[in-house]
């Protein structure tokens, strides 16, 4: 899929995490702070992670996503690769398939919410800490030496 990365990891029972601050999840990647999530329903999680679904309907007043933006969702992250613009009467039901929904009306119903009305399709991949390579960081204690702006 996309590019092995350095993902400074802890391991806290059987899950891989990056570290958790109070307040705030931050994931260390390659040196720069990401705190943004792309939030999907849960029926949808597994689907994306396991690279089924790769593109999202979002409905907003502008974008929030950029391309080569990655953006948490636990344990790993989502890249995007394209967002574009679209009218509501694009979204056809081979896009609500691709998007993980049975139909346009099911797919309606959870995108349509907010004051947004500009509609965006966002391509992504899904990046697994499996793909990640182990960096330096093996403890908190080393995340915080090389990277003392968690501390």
């Amino acid at each position: 899929m996309g590019a092995r990365v350095a993902c400074p990891k802890i391991e806290i029972a059987s899950l891989t995490v990056v570290t958790r601050l109070p307040g705030r999840t931050w994931y260390i990647i390659e040196s720069k702070t990401v705190n943004a999530i792309m939030q999907f329903t849960k029926s949808l999680r597994d689907s994306v992670r396991s690279g089924e679904i790769t593109c999202s309907v979002r409905i907003w007043q502008s974008p929030h996503v950029k391309i080569g933006g990655r953006y948490a969702m636990p344990p790993g992250e989502i890249e995007v690769t394209d967002i574009y613009e679209i009218s509501m009467t694009d979204i056809t039901s081979d896009l609500a398939h691709r998007s993980g929904f049975d139909s346009v009306g099911e797919l309606l119903r959870i995108a349509v919410h907010g004051p947004g009305r500009r509609v965006f399709v966002v391509e992504f991949h899904y990046i697994s800490p499996t793909d990640c390579i182990d960096s330096e960081a093996e403890t908190f204690s080393d995340l915080e030496k090389l990277h003392p702006e968690v501390s």
